[in-house]
């Protein structure tokens, strides 16, 4: 279902089930009813071990490697942990990668929001960002302010405004009375029309309808994560120059033109942070400073940030079996105890839903399966809002599972 739909099945629910007192409800009102079940469902869905709903295509469950996450602090040097009493706790930080929304050849762009330019083409990009856009650059949308002390400004009909500057002018032909517009407020004009030089009207546009020969661009929402599903840790326990190399993973550490890793599942153009496999056990002696470590994925225990502060952290808490993972500041964090250096980390987690918008023709990202139930929940809530009756919501959401059942 798209919004507008969600927004049509809401409407006939509710006429079915208060049709004596039906009244229809605002758009935004509708919004905020479908945004609250849509977490709720989504939250709901992502602890139910045994969902299907939450797929990767519809729901985006994101796994985060060392080819996205890149270490911010590496080796034994790492910081301290903040305000731990304990010299041996470090903790080693990586950054999340970025949720990168669909491609947009055509379309509005939207004031303050963040877009990766995915193909620059032959679009002219100063009113929108910076002129010297490249590809993979991620910018955010600056649109100029309109300012019609000394020059005309075209406001176009449908587009959204935030008035910086009332001044001077009939805001009756745009569909609003000269009381109802001050600073600050949001317009959205119902005819396109000219601001004439002169009239001290300053508006800042909200949104640009654009439409790209070749250019192309992708919206960036924030990281956000509705749930861990897991973090794992890859990290080196054991430097070997000289000895014994079992089959197992590990990462060159040091390396040195003159010995030859191929026994090892190397080879001589092997560079250091190189992940090489080495699949029989094997004798070694490199002569000349080369060093490999084994590499172990170690599971992390999940920890909120104020849990780990208050922890008495030792190695109860931070050995190699149990360090502690932390999402802080757009950082997953991994604390342990300095008994090994963290290489890079597995992350996979699910992308809290997008906001649906009928303003912004924004549908919902969540399976299509999952909107009958969604609505379902939208439609109890809505007549809870006509209402203002505890108990009919309760009534009537029990009515709407009822119907659901029987289908």
């Amino acid at each position: 279902m798209n919004i507008t739909q969600m927004h049509t099945a809401i409407d006939v629910g509710v006429n079915h089930l208060n049709s004596n007192r039906y009244r229809k409800l605002p758009k935004e009102v509708k919004d905020d009813i479908l945004n609250s079940c849509i977490i709720e469902f989504a939250l709901k869905a992502a602890n139910d071990v045994g969902s299907s709903t939450l797929t990767p295509n519809t729901r985006d469950e994101v796994k985060a490697t060392a080819a996205n996450l890149r270490p911010l602090y590496t080796g034994v040097d790492l910081p301290k942990l903040p305000n731990s009493s304990f010299s041996n706790t470090f903790y080693t930080a990586f950054e999340l990668p970025t949720y990168y929304s669909g491609v947009i050849t055509s379309g509005y762009i939207r004031h303050q929001t963040k877009y990766y330019i995915v193909d620059k083409g032959g679009t002219d990009w100063g009113s929108v960002f910076d002129e010297t856009v490249n590809n993979g650059d991620t910018l955010v949308a600056n649109l100029a302010p309109m300012d019609s002390t000394s020059a005309d400004i075209d406001v176009v009909e449908g587009l959204l405004y935030r008035v910086n500057q009332k001044g001077d002018f009939d805001w009756t032909t745009i569909g609003y009375s000269d009381t109802t517009v001050r600073e600050g407020v949001i317009i959205k004009p119902t005819a396109d029309v000219t601001i004439t030089s002169g009239s001290n009207v300053i508006l800042q546009p909200l949104l640009a309808e654009v439409e790209w020969d070749a250019s192309t661009l992708r919206v960036v929402d924030n990281f956000n994560m509705l749930v861990h599903q897991s973090v794992n840790v890859f990290v080196s326990t054991r430097d070997i120059n000289k000895g014994t190399v079992y089959p197992g993973t590990y990462i060159v550490t040091a390396r040195d033109a003159e010995d030859d890793l191929s026994s090892v599942g190397g080879s001589l153009t092997t560079q250091v942070g190189d992940i090489i496999i080495c699949s029989s056990t094997v004798d070694v002696n490199f002569r000349y400073g080369s060093t490999i470590a084994r590499l172990n994925n170690v599971p992390c225990i999940i920890a909120t940030e104020e849990l780990v502060n208050s922890l008495n952290l030792n190695s109860d808490y931070t050995n190699s079996t149990s360090p502690l993972a932390v999402i802080s500041n757009g950082e997953l964090k991994v604390y342990h105890a300095a008994q090994f250096t963290v290489y890079s980390a597995s992350l996979v987690y699910i992308r809290v839903p997008r906001n649906v918008s009928f303003e912004y023709n924004i549908s919902c990202d969540l399976s299509e399966y999952s909107h009958a139930n969604i609505i379902n929940m939208a439609i109890a809530r809505a007549l809870s809002y006509l209402r203002g009756d505890n108990y009919q919501a309760v009534k009537a959401e029990q009515q709407v599972e009822q119907k659901t059942h029987r289908i």
